[in-house]
């Protein structure tokens, strides 16, 4: 074993080369070795199985590969390596299994990759990362979560970077909010991101009880409040019913 003789009326028989094996007397040739295997000597009987971590897609071969980064061999004689899917990973080669990727990472390629901004991965060995939800954002890669918007500000589509300051007229009185409010009736304001309204009549310096607003929404007090009206002197004053009549709601300035 481990010889041959392909030709007739010879003294010798052959060796076998690397690459090749012959596993019976009287043979009259060199088997190849298989795929997943190999030969590295001469005069060989049996070919050597490729071990776990290495492969060999060619027959007739002196030796295996290792698989490559992002790929795994788990079994011995492997034609081919495995890629590593779903979350996982591999950082050198040869390996005989896959790693999961860290929170904030996603697998691409049997590599691990960052999230984006605007999506976390907030647990391990993950194959895709999450958008943020409404009302939260990430403003930098490989984020295990998101943040919530903080009140005053808010969000209203997912996957996003950054929150938006409610509009003058409007509020957002709670964080994580995917919207923002308008300030009813009676209330208002003048800034963008405020977390709550003024009323008309707790702004004593320029409004007070005698006014209102038109409407929800609105950006300053721009009416008389209810049994008031708009005087000579440019303000909202008390009616006086034995002058005017009072009776209308509120009167617009």
């Amino acid at each position: 074993v481990g010889q041959y003789q392909d030709l007739s009326a010879t003294s010798a028989c052959k060796p076998t080369q690397p690459g090749t094996h012959a596993p019976s007397v009287r043979a009259t040739s060199a088997t190849s070795c298989s795929a997943g295997s190999y030969s590295d000597q001469l005069q060989q009987a049996a070919c050597k199985e490729c071990s776990v971590g290495q492969y060999q897609d060619l027959s007739g071969t002196s030796a295996c590969k290792p698989c490559g980064v992002g790929t795994f061999a788990d079994s011995p004689r492997s034609s081919q390596c495995n890629m590593c899917t779903g979350g996982l990973y591999s950082d050198e080669e040869a390996a005989i299994s896959c790693k999961q990727c860290n929170t904030g990472q996603y697998s691409s390629g049997g590599t691990c990759q960052p999230c984006q901004a605007g999506t976390y991965a907030d647990s391990p060995g993950m194959p895709s990362c999450k958008p943020c939800q409404d009302g939260q954002f990430s403003d930098q890669a490989a984020q295990p979560a998101c943040t919530e918007c903080l009140p005053g500000t808010y969000q209203p589509s997912p996957g996003q970077t950054g929150c938006v300051p409610a509009a003058a007229g409007q509020h957002v009185p709670q964080s994580r909010s995917g919207e923002q409010q308008p300030c009813p009736k009676g209330e208002f304001s003048e800034d963008p991101g405020q977390q709550y309204c003024t009323r008309c009549e707790d702004d004593l310096e320029r409004f007070g009880a005698s006014y209102t607003t038109v409407s929800a929404g609105s950006t300053t007090c721009d009416g008389c409040a209810p049994v008031h009206y708009w005087g000579t002197e440019g303000a909202c004053v008390p009616c006086d019913p034995d002058k005017v009549d009072c009776t209308d709601a509120s009167m617009v300035l």
